[in-house]
């Protein structure tokens, strides 16, 4: 969910499933409006905003409204980064592709393997 992305970019820690959080990050007018956001653009902004573009990962807090006041000029800014390209990265990757690729780096972060050592799973 738009909420997982935000969380997990931001580092934000927050109680699992605090519904007045998570409502009013999927009810925020303010990303809807003025403006043809849909899902899979909004985590593709999401994942600009914080990892991209320097300006933005300085000056987003952990707080879903200063996202949600900042949408259009971070929308703004995203169109205008890959205006040359041929395809903008929401238009090829999902929501839910973003998703899998932060929970995946989340997941090789945790997990430690023997290095240099060879070991066999048996049955």
């Amino acid at each position: 969910s738009l909420v997982d992305i935000f969380d997990t970019l931001s580092e934000n820690q927050r109680e699992p499933e605090d519904p007045a959080y998570v409502q009013t990050f999927s009810a925020d007018e303010r990303l809807f409006r003025d403006t043809v956001l849909n899902p899979d653009k909004v985590a593709n902004l999401l994942l600009w905003a914080f990892r991209v573009s320097n300006y933005w990962r300085e000056h987003l807090d952990k707080k879903v409204e200063t996202f949600c006041r900042a949408i259009q000029k971070i929308e703004k800014q995203y169109d205008s980064y890959y205006a040359r390209a041929a395809k903008k990265p929401h238009e090829v990757t999902t929501m839910r592709k973003v998703l899998d690729v932060l929970l995946r780096e989340a997941v090789s972060e945790e997990v430690e393997l023997p290095k240099g050592k060879i070991f066999q799973i048996e049955d």
